[in-house]
C-alpha cells in the first residue's frame, strides 16, 4: 500500500523513527491490528496523512507530524494531506503535535487537499470510529476553510485538554455518517480575526466547534478565542441531550462573539493568557477562567499534566492555573535565575513588560517597587 510502516499484527511498539516522504501514510495501523503503541516518531511529508489508525486499542503518543502532501512527485500519486486519520475503537491519541501542513506547499498547490489535523468518516470498507480519547494534543492549522478536526460518522469520541490553533476548531457533521455522544471539554481553541479573503457566512465559517445533528454531546469548560464566526454553532438534532455551558468566548478585536450563550458561559470575557502572541495559553493569576469551570468526571489533569482542580473548582481551558511558589528572581518560571530574568526585570522597570504575574515577581526584594535593587 506504499505506507512507510504498515502494521497488521498486535502488541507492537513503533518508537523513535523518522518516517519521510512515502506515497501514502507514514505509519498505518491496519484493521486487524490491536494494542499497538506508536510513540515519539517524527512523521514528515507523507502522502494523504502522517498516521492512519485502524483496529482496536492503540496508543498514539507524542508524535510530531508535519508537511503532509497531496501529490507525491516521484510517483505522481495523489490524495489528501491530513495529520491523523482514525477509525476503529478504544484508542488513546495524546500528546501529538500536528503543524505546518500548508495549501501553499508545492506538492499541495493545484491538488486542493482538505487539510485537517484529525479526520474520520464513514463508508462500507472502513471501521466506525468509536470510544476514542484525544488528549493533550496541539494542532496548528491556519489554512482557510480547514479544521483541527473533521468528524463524520462517529460515536463516543472525547476531546479533552487539547490546544487547537487556526481557521476553525472541530467540525462535526453528518455528511459522511451520523455522529453522537461527542464530549468536548477543557480545550483551548484559538482562531484568527485577521483572516483574509473570508466573508463570514458567505464563503467561510470560522467557528470554535460546529455540531450538526450530533445528539447527546457535551461542550463544557472550553475557551474559544478570536473566532470571527460563532464560538460554537449547535444545530439540528444536536440540541437533543445536549450538555453545554461553562465555556469562555472572547475576541481580541473588541467585537462581541456571536452565537447563543449557554448556562454559566463567560461571554466576551478576556481569558488573560500569559502571552497568546507567543502561543503561551497559560492563565495569568487574574484570569476570570480560574475556578469558573464545571467539574468533569474523567478529566483529572490539564494539558501540561497539572492535576485538576488546583482550587475548589475546575479552570476553563486546557491549562489549570498553578499559584507561583517558585524561586525568587525566576521571573520567567523556567527554574533558574539568569540574564533572561534580569532583562524582564529591566523591562518591568521601563514599562515594557506589563504581565501582572511577572510584574509581581520582579519586586524581588519586596519593597513595593521595581528598581535597580531588584536586578
Amino acid at each position: 500500500d506504499a505506507n512507510g510502516i504498515n502494521v497488521t499484527g498486535d502488541h507492537c511498539v513503533i518508537e523513535n523513527n523518522y518516517v519521510y516522504y512515502n506515497l501514502r501514510a507514514g505509519i498505518r495501523l491496519m484493521p486487524t491490528s490491536e494494542y499497538c503503541t506508536i510513540r515519539n516518531n517524527r512523521v514528515n511529508r507523507n502522502g494523504s496523512c502522517g498516521i492512519e489508525i485502524n483496529g482496536t486499542n492503540h496508543l498514539i503518543e507524542n508524535n510530531n507530524i508535519w508537511g503532509s502532501i497531496a501529490h507525491h512527485t516521484p510517483t505522481g500519486c495523489t490524495g489528501d494531506a491530513d495529520g491523523i486519520r482514525f477509525w476503529g475503537s478504544g484508542h488513546t491519541i495524546r500528546g501529538n503535535n500536528i503543524h505546518d501542513i500548508s495549501l501553499t506547499d508545492p506538492e499541495n498547490v493545484g491538488y486542493s487537499p482538505h487539510i485537517d489535523c484529525f479526520q474520520t468518516w464513514m463508508e462500507a470498507a472502513l471501521q466506525t470510529a468509536t470510544n476514542i480519547v484525544f488528549e493533550g494534543n496541539i494542532c496548528e492549522n491556519r489554512n482557510l476553510m480547514m479544521y483541527a478536526g473533521m468528524i463524520e460518522g462517529s460515536s463516543y469520541l472525547t476531546f479533552k485538554n487539547n490546544i487547537f490553533i487556526g481557521y476553525a476548531g472541530l467540525n462535526v457533521n453528518p455528511s459522511n455518517g451520523p455522529n453522537d455522544h461527542l464530549t468536548f471539554v477543557n480545550n483551548t481553541c484559538i482562531g484568527d480575526t485577521s483572516i483574509l479573503n473570508c466573508t463570514v457566512g458567505t464563503n467561510c465559517w470560522p467557528v470554535g466547534i460546529a455540531l450538526k445533528d450530533a445528539p447527546y454531546s457535551t461542550v463544557k469548560n472550553n475557551i474559544f478565542y478570536d473566532f470571527r464566526s460563532k464560538a460554537y454553532d449547535i444545530t439540528g438534532t444536536s440540541e437533543t441531550g445536549l450538555d453545554a455551558g461553562y465555556n469562555l468566548t472572547y475576541r481580541s478585536d473588541g467585537i462581541t462573539p456571536s452565537g447563543i450563550q449557554r448556562p454559566n458561559d463567560l461571554w466576551g470575557v478576556d481569558p488573560k493568557f500569559v502571552n497568546p502572541a507567543q502561543k503561551d495559553f497559560h492563565l495569568q493569576s487574574t484570569s476570570p477562567a480560574i475556578g469558573a469551570g464545571a467539574t468533569i468526571s474523567g478529566v483529572t489533569g490539564a494539558y501540561d499534566e497539572t492535576s485538576r482542580p488546583q482550587g475548589s473548582r475546575f479552570d476553563i481551558g486546557a491549562y489549570e492555573y498553578v499559584e507561583d511558589v517558585g524561586i525568587s528572581g525566576d521571573l520567567n518560571s523556567d527554574g533558574k535565575v539568569d540574564v533572561a530574568d534580569a532583562q524582564l526585570c529591566i523591562n518591568v522597570f521601563l514599562g515594557i513588560e506589563t504581565n501582572p504575574d511577572i510584574v509581581a515577581r520582579a519586586d524581588v526584594n519586596s519593597d513595593g517597587q521595581v528598581d535597580v535593587s531588584d536586578v
